[in-house]
């Protein structure tokens, strides 16, 4: 049985720009923290539960080939996954742990632990899928329709028998498994190098003070309308990279190549195919997304060039992509934000709204920074029949209300989902979960500017949402950039670093022709790993842009379409239920929304800049 048992969900959104601060967390009212008490009420329950699991992995041997019947398959399986929900809550509570104290060593121990249990119970149930595939198919069907108990487990016996050329027997999942720390550690070299054995890069600025560039200051430097500074901070942090070109090269080349491999071992003949198949998502549909959103990046080259003339720079960088033309005056306090989002997705329906509700004021999301607390994504996190978590930092910025109206979209999705399915099947994927959150960002956009009070704020919010679909584009980037590199894998050729180069300059120039000059050919150093999760994002924007237009025009009819969307969670693969909701992506028009809602929104802008009187008429 493979790792798949753990329904821990983890969306990672944008950089959070944390402004609130306190040195110590007991400093925060206790409404504004996460009730994390839900999940164990203290350290102790926690190792009761771990010691728990640890004795029913001990035990699972006695379930060893000896499924005989449909009672032997329901025990085997009820027992597995009952260690399995256990398992989410450890991992739970070490992970929001871990989140809120990051130097706290008891969080370490438990991940330690936890690593350890994880590679226990692969190893005792590394024989469970591949025996259950040798049962007659005849056989185990009958015996889901004679045992009622059973039936619950049917689509993962689904899934395992979709996947039956590609499981290995017992002894040579084994052999693979011995290899998984060789490729953990390729990335964990490229993580000790840049972000362990070296400092982040520093600068100094105008006053000679010494700026330490992590993301996350980086980001906020990047937004500065000094452009001197953005220059300075651009440089230093993409040189703490780049010129480490040939060790980048090198470790990336292994990764790719031991990815290759690893998926070859199981039968693939690319990655691609692949991350592909876990999706049920057609090959088709991966090359339409990127040649349609290449061909048609007029908007994202449009909405440089303005900002080039409102800017006043005839030599537009990439140090200048993400500073405001005006700067960033208005700021969303959190009480407000809260109302600002309810009002935002009034059209989503009573019962969305009272989940909304649920997670705003029940302690469900942990809201302002502290000293060690992690500061450099949001996520929401949840296991079956428990109000989901989402950490963020809030911040009063424009981007922190995106960022929390987003991974509130996750949040309720999960809500709707447990509450109309099983635990075996509520878990969705990130194709159909990014599809929940984005289309709240598209709500959030109406509201605010149908709401602004002035041109300034106007542009504010203009700049945001564009900024939200130029993500898009990027994630296309990059995963043709990934495309690239993968397929000259196959075809066994070297990927040194001036080949990388080559591949990464041309691609850029495909997006952005010459809108920005003095692109750095190595910025794919910052890459460290390569995968196909980054085509999944624009594949949900495009899906979310689909059911904005529905609802934001149309009536009950359209809105239910999108709540049983919401409600079907993990019973099948995403692009079967966006069918059911008549979204067939097998349509490549419908791959023109992102480029189409992006011009609307840079036409827009060039309007107000006029009215600004920041370029010419």
């Amino acid at each position: 049985m493979k790792n798949n048992i753990l329904i821990i969900l983890i969306f990672v959104s944008t950089i959070v720009f944390g402004q609130k601060y306190f040195e110590n967390r007991n400093d925060i009212p206790e409404k504004y923290k996460w009730k994390i008490e839900d999940i164990y009420a203290n350290q102790s329950d926690w190792e009761n539960d771990y010691s728990k699991a640890k004795q029913k992995i001990n035990k699972l041997s006695k379930f060893k080939h000896n499924i005989a019947s449909s009672d032997d398959l329901y025990n085997i399986l009820s027992y597995i996954y009952n260690i399995g929900y256990i398992t989410d809550k450890l991992t739970l509570f070490s992970l929001m742990t871990n989140s809120v104290n990051q130097e706290s060593e008891i969080s370490d121990e438990m991940s330690i632990k936890l690593q350890q249990l994880d590679n226990q119970l692969l190893d005792v149930t590394s024989w469970v899928d591949p025996a259950i595939l040798k049962i007659p198919k005849n056989t185990i069907l009958n015996w889901f329709k004679i045992n009622k108990n059973l039936s619950k487990y049917y689509d993962y016996y689904k899934t395992i028998d979709r996947e039956r050329l590609y499981i290995l027997d017992e002894e040579k999942e084994n052999l693979v498994n011995l290899f998984n720390n060789s490729a953990y550690a390729i990335s964990d070299t490229y993580n000790e190098l840049f972000y362990s054995d070296l400092s982040y890069p520093q600068f100094s600025d105008e006053k000679g003070n010494i700026i330490s560039l992590n993301s996350v200051e980086y980001s906020k430097i990047l937004n500065d309308t000094n452009r001197t500074m953005r220059f300075k901070a651009y440089k230093a942090y993409t040189n703490h990279f780049t010129s480490k070109r040939n060790t980048c090269a090198s470790l990336l080349s292994a990764n790719c190549n031991m990815t290759y491999a690893y998926i070859k071992a199981y039968g693939f003949n690319s990655v691609l195919k692949e991350d592909l198949f876990t999706d049920s998502v057609p090959k088709n549909v991966f090359l339409t997304m990127l040649e349609t959103i290449k061909n048609h990046t007029q908007p994202l080259i449009k909405y440089h060039k303005l900002r080039a003339k409102a800017l006043k720079l005839n030599n537009y960088q990439p140090a200048d992509m993400y500073c405001s033309v005006r700067g960033n005056t208005k700021k969303y306090k959190y009480v407000d934000a809260k109302i600002i989002i309810k009002n935002s997705l009034n059209k989503l329906g009573r019962e969305y709204l009272n989940f909304l509700d649920t997670m705003i004021n029940e302690r469900r999301i942990d809201v302002y920074e502290n000293k060690n607390k992690e500061n450099t994504v949001a996520y929401t996190t949840h296991i079956y029949n428990l109000t989901p978590y989402i950490l963020t930092t809030y911040g009063e910025d424009i981007t922190d209300i995106y960022v929390l109206i987003h991974e509130l979209g996750h949040a309720v999705h999960a809500m709707f989902s447990m509450k109309n399915q099983t635990s075996i099947n509520y878990e969705s994927s990130i194709l159909k979960d990014e599809v929940t959150s984005t289309i709240n960002e598209l709500f959030l956009t109406d509201y605010l500017l149908k709401n602004a009070t002035n041109t300034q704020e106007e542009l504010q919010i203009l700049e945001k949402a564009i900024e939200n679909m130029n993500y898009y584009y990027s994630q296309t980037f990059s995963a043709d950039f990934s495309y690239q590199v993968y397929t000259s894998i196959e075809n066994e050729e070297d990927l040194s670093a001036s080949y990388l180069d080559e591949i990464y300059l041309n691609t850029y120039k495909a997006f952005y022709d010459n809108s920005v000059s003095n692109i750095e050919a190595s910025n794919w150093t910052k890459y460290g790993e390569l995968d196909f999760y980054n085509y999944k994002y624009v594949v949900s924007m495009t899906a979310a842009l689909v059911f904005y237009n529905r609802i934001s025009n149309g009536g009950d009819e359209e809105l239910q379409q999108y709540l049983d969307f919401l409600k079907s969670g993990g019973n099948d693969f995403a692009l079967a239920q966006l069918k059911k909701a008549n979204i067939d992506l097998s349509d490549k028009s419908l791959f023109l929304l992102i480029p189409r809602y992006t011009k609307k929104l840079v036409d827009l802008y060039e309007m107000k800049l006029k009215e600004m009187k920041l370029i010419n008429n």
